[in-house]
């Protein structure tokens, strides 16, 4: 590979994508869906009226607080169900039936419930982070070998301190798995 080549292509597919957009708004004649240029000029008069790092921000607290939520939430629900079989035999259908329903069609109910404004975003937000987190955490509780659970438990180790010391490290890769694909479920972003 070329020392050019990692600068060069991601900016040529860039502007490759801009290209094929106002080709597209153009070829269209849409006056629905904007161009790149009227974009960047609504970005440039944002800017020029000091809105724009405002707006950027509160879009941030927002992700930030609903994607903390989503985690502070999910992993300790998927701790428990996948630590406790009776709680994953009970919980875990209503998770897997609510879990593939994409965060977009939650909003006529993010409406409803919260009105127009931040909780119902802050709560769509926390739909998307939630369901893979917990999957993802729940999945790496289960699958821990039980070698060592045995090992911790001929150490002495009571069930606090089991899960402490074993089966949350033991399963920290699989949340962090999580945690990654639910930073990437389209749709709240």
């Amino acid at each position: 590979m070329k020392r050019w080549e990692p600068f060069v292509w991601p900016l040529a597919a860039v502007a490759a994508g801009l290209a094929a957009w106002q080709l597209g708004v153009r070829w269209t004649g849409t006056h629905i869906f904007p161009s790149p240029m009227d974009v960047q000029r609504g970005l440039a008069h944002l800017a020029h009226k000091g809105v724009l790092l405002r707006y950027i921000g509160d879009s941030l607290g927002r992700v930030g607080v609903g994607y903390v939520l989503g985690i502070t939430c999910g992993i300790p629900l998927g701790v428990v169900l996948g630590w406790y079989p009776a709680a994953h035999t009970t919980v875990n259908p209503a998770v897997q039936m609510l879990r593939p329903i994409s965060p977009l069609a939650w909003i006529p109910l993010a409406i409803v419930w919260f009105g127009v404004g931040d909780f119902a975003a802050i709560f769509l937000i926390f739909v998307g982070s939630f369901f893979p987190v917990v999957v993802s955490t729940a999945s790496g509780v289960r699958n821990i070998p039980d070698v060592f659970l045995r090992a911790g438990s001929n150490f002495g180790l009571s069930q606090v301190g089991l899960l402490k010391r074993v089966v949350f490290p033991a399963a920290l890769p699989q949340i962090i798995v999580g945690l990654r694909i639910s930073l990437g479920v389209p749709g709240w972003w």
